[in-house]
């Protein structure tokens, strides 16, 4: 039991960490210290699942041999820990890396911007300034003759904010978040807060949902409709994203994965009144 608890508590974390490298949370601290936490979550998360693969291994050597998967709870079985130990091993490699470059780079600075001292644009060249940069970036903002590229949040619009940045190289720095003087309502910016807070709660929710349902209710009523509650949390992550990541995009391909998000998101919607219907 202590192995599942702790694998769901270590999925949590991730999700946790995802929310913070997004900027869902307006801490200065979950702000300026990102790549610290990454790498901390990292090697916590690495240590947790490389002790639980040793219990599994372990019980199941001494105490069960089974031949069929479908026997034995997925805690026992080392085959799933296995992966996890690995995805969390090439995590943990990556945030090493990170932390690595970022501490090759000037320091840490606050530079505050007005909003027409600087201009946003989406179409980020990978090769901007000759400087080739992360291949997740698609914004960036030029003030003066510098160049700011933003890698996880960044303002919708021009704002008048505090830009906390780092220097990557010669009048190129890297937003690792920004303050805003100014209180965006606009519906992009609406939609950006539902979407996101949504995502990660779908995805939290899911983390539990889907290690209960490979665990002791996997094959009974409940599992039944476990599974369920499972396929519209995917459905539903799958559309958000989608949509999310053509947002600002044209084209016959935006068009198709709006389409597929937005039938997505419905099939999810139908699937969480399905699991309704058989809890009540």
């Amino acid at each position: 039991m202590l192995v599942v608890l702790s694998t769901i508590i270590v999925w949590e974390l991730f999700v946790f960490l995802m929310a913070m490298l997004f900027g869902l949370f307006n801490l200065r601290v979950l702000k300026t210290k990102k790549v610290e936490i990454q790498l901390g979550i990292s090697i916590l998360s690495a240590i947790v699942m490389a002790i639980n693969y040793v219990v599994a291994k372990i019980y199941e050597i001494t105490v069960h041999r089974y031949d069929s998967y479908n026997e034995i709870p997925w805690y026992e079985e080392t085959g799933l820990i296995k992966i996890y130990l690995i995805i969390f091993l090439l995590i943990l490699g990556a945030s090493i890396y990170k932390y690595i470059n970022y501490k090759k780079g000037a320091g840490v600075e606050d530079v505050f911007l007005k909003k027409d001292e600087y201009v946003l644009h989406k179409d980020f060249d990978l090769t901007l300034n000759d400087y080739i940069y992360l291949p997740n970036v698609k914004k960036y903002a030029i003030y003066g003759d510098n160049v700011i590229v933003f890698s996880s949040e960044a303002p919708d619009v021009e704002v008048d904010a505090t830009f906390i940045l780092k220097k990557l190289d010669e009048k190129v720095y890297e937003c690792i978040a920004y303050e805003s003087r100014e209180t965006q309502v606009s519906l992009l910016y609406i939609f950006n807060c539902i979407t996101s807070w949504t995502i990660i709660i779908a995805a939290s929710i899911g983390v539990v949902v889907f290690h209960l349902m490979l665990g002791e209710y996997l094959n009974t009523p409940l599992g039944d409709s476990l599974e369920v509650l499972a396929g519209s949390l995917v459905m539903y992550i799958f559309g958000m994203i989608s949509i999310k990541l053509i947002k600002g995009t044209k084209g016959i391909i935006s068009i198709i994965e709006l389409v597929v998000g937005v039938l997505a998101i419905a099939a999810g919607v139908s699937k969480f009144v399905e699991f309704i219907s058989m809890v009540f």
